[in-house]
């Protein structure tokens, strides 16, 4: 009788014990912002050690900045449940500015547009520092520093062959999809007759 009741004792156990759920990955992740995020997956056993299914249901999206949540829940057959979830964030990168743009832009002057349609952003000589590339048919290249959202371009002064000097500095920001907005502050000057034009104009970047 006594192993009897244990028997019954242990199968009423097994039939309220949740399953176990194991993930293949971490419980918490960061990623650059458009790094690609690869689920991993996960499994889990019921109390027998039989083998139960496993629904994921995530809202990570790496091409815009943010905390993300990934759940993993199983339910074994007598309706017990485990539930885990999983944290990825997405974060500005240096590298994540890396590649060609389009750029949108009110930069004219003299009926020129001072800055390039298209121009292409690559790694610097400094640890938060980047290059845009093509600034324009003058000016090859242009460097930049980030900190955090921020953009800083220092202000330099450029020869313009038969023309004289363009000084160009700007500040920006990034939006948590990677657009870049800057704000360029720039004179021309021409020896003898000094300043030819000057102002600010601003410049939308989008890959």
């Amino acid at each position: 009788i006594l192993l009897i009741s244990i028997g019954f004792i242990s199968c009423d156990k097994d039939k309220n014990t949740a399953p176990t759920l194991t993930l293949n990955g971490d419980l918490s992740q960061t990623l650059c912002l458009g790094e690609i995020y690869n689920e991993l997956g996960a499994s889990a056993v019921d109390a027998d050690g039989n083998k139960v299914d496993v629904t994921i249901s995530s809202n990570v999206d790496s091409n815009s900045i943010g905390n993300y949540t990934v759940s993993y829940s199983t339910t074994d057959a007598n309706g017990n449940t485990t539930t885990i979830d999983a944290t990825i964030d997405i974060e500005l990168c240096l590298s994540s500015l890396y590649g060609e743009y389009t750029v949108t832009h009110d930069c004219t002057a003299m009926s020129q547009d001072l800055i390039s349609n298209t121009q292409t952003i690559k790694a610097g000589g400094g640890e938060n520092q980047f290059i845009i590339e093509n600034f324009n048919s003058l000016v090859n290249e242009v460097t930049c520093d980030l900190s955090g959202m921020n953009v800083t371009v220092p202000e330099e002064t450029y020869a313009i062959p038969s023309v004289g000097d363009a000084t160009i500095s700007g500040l920006g920001t990034v939006n948590n999809t990677g657009d870049i907005e800057i704000i360029y502050t720039y004179s021309i000057t021409a020896p003898v007759i000094g300043e030819l034009t000057s102002g600010t104009c601003t410049a939308t970047y989008s890959k």
